[in-house]
């Protein structure tokens, strides 16, 4: 009965997998229930920073946003609390020219109107090309030779560790091969073959 299980063997195996499933259960439940959840955007977490709001009414302009919730994005920037850094009077021309024309030409009108009311949000202007000899291709350096040989303390340690390596390597496989040779063991099995038949 060596290799047979009886049914207390299987309770004891039962009861391990239960408190296993039960610590599963639990530490998902505390995961789920203990980690912050992330947070949504909503009218009441909305920001109150004009420059902020004016930045994301021109990134709804960038990815092709319909009209209307640009000037509410707009709207919330004039209402804003904080207008530091923006010029709301040209927020709220931003705003008549959306309200005016919600097509192609009041989008871009509005656009430059916003651009021009925050000037900290303007692209970066692009620094000058380098031309000519600025660019250091007249600069002819030194030909680059590699050391050949033993030239200081750190070569002449980093032979003698390849060669320990190589020489524990050799060690190793010698010490650790198999006491039977692969030519051996089909020639036991040929001959084990050969009896049965």
């Amino acid at each position: 009965m060596g290799g047979q299980h009886t049914v207390a063997d299987r309770g004891v195996g039962w009861g391990r997998w239960r408190a296993f499933a039960l610590g599963l259960v639990t530490t998902v439940g505390l995961l789920l229930f203990t980690t912050p959840a992330p947070a949504y955007a909503n009218a009441a977490g909305e920001s109150a920073v004009s420059s902020e709001l004016v930045q994301q009414a021109l990134s709804l302009i960038a990815n092709g946003a319909d009209s209307a919730r640009i000037a509410e994005k707009v709207q919330d920037a004039v209402n804003a609390p904080d207008p530091q850094g923006v010029d709301i009077a040209q927020v709220e021309q931003a705003l008549t020219v959306l309200r005016a024309d919600p097509g192609g030409s009041g989008v871009a009108q509005a656009r430059s109107l916003l651009v021009a009311a925050a000037p900290g949000l303007a692209a970066p202007s692009h620094p000058p090309v380098a031309t000519a000899g600025e660019t250091g291709t007249t600069v002819v350096l030194d030909e680059f030779t590699v050391a050949r040989g033993i030239k200081d303390r750190g070569d002449a340690a980093l032979l003698v560790l390849a060669l320990l390596a190589i020489g524990i390597g050799l060690l190793l496989s010698r010490r650790l091969r198999p006491h039977h040779s692969i030519r051996e063991l089909r020639r036991k099995t040929t001959a084990t073959v050969q009896e049965s038949s």
